[in-house]
């Protein structure tokens, strides 16, 4: 099992006028994330495909769990990939090759093309695959974009909700029969085969969503595996 978890924690700091504020405030402007990162190779101690990546300034966190031969120089490449684009759109004026989405905010379109570049890059390089999940805080909000098996999760209250839905040809077959029924879903072939990765196609669809963050948060972000050796 190749893991790797990062979690980040809203908290407040007291000073210059500021109380320290108690957990299920909203986190605004000014108010403080920490965080952390581990990776893992797993008890036979193997190769590690995962790879993390963390920028203060733009409040972007990266997760990518790469497959195959080249698993670990493609999880690099996608890291790489979002940074790169994220250091290259920082002028307002800087042209996207990925058109905008009208349905979408300005943070989240920038995410997901930052994720649609990273594919483009892999794509180019070939025999290169990997799984993402990415994270952006601002104003207040997260925004969380993935493509593949890399979670999401949000610890508030005590209680644990898994903010991504995996790419699985389940999850795609469940999402497209929400009614289905268990015994349906036992049925269905490959079931648990990765149905999006980066580096596959020329495009991928990326699942993008925003979330508001309370004081006292924690997010994890993790790669596939890591719910094998750790329950809710």
């Amino acid at each position: 099992i190749w893991t790797i978890a990062l979690c980040l924690l809203a908290c407040r700091v007291a000073g210059e006028g500021r109380s320290i504020a108690a957990p299920g405030a909203p986190f605004v402007s000014g108010d403080k994330l920490r965080y952390a990162a581990k990776t893992d190779g797993g008890p036979g101690g193997g190769r590690n495909d995962d790879y993390f990546a963390i920028n203060e300034d733009e409040e972007f966190f990266v997760i990518a769990n790469g497959s195959g031969a080249a698993g670990g120089a493609a999880s690099k490449n996608v890291a790489d990939a979002f940074a790169e684009f994220y250091r290259k759109t920082s002028d307002e004026h800087a042209t996207w090759l990925h058109p905008l989405d009208a349905r979408l905010s300005y943070i989240e379109n920038r995410l997901v093309s930052g994720l649609v570049w990273a594919n483009t890059k892999l794509h180019a390089a070939r025999q290169q695959r990997a799984t993402v999940v990415a994270a952006v805080v601002s104003g207040g909000k997260i925004t969380i974009g993935h493509v593949g098996v890399d979670r999401a999760y949000l610890i508030r209250d005590g209680q644990i909700r898994q903010l991504t839905q995996d790419h699985t040809m389940l999850e795609e077959y469940r999402r497209d029969h929400p009614d289905a029924p268990a015994d349906e879903l036992g049925r269905i072939p490959r079931k648990n085969v990765v149905s999006r990765a980066l580096g596959r196609r020329p495009s991928v669809d990326v699942d993008v969503a925003t979330s508001d963050i309370l004081v006292g948060d924690r997010i994890v972000l993790c790669s596939e595996g890591i719910e094998l050796a750790l329950d809710d």
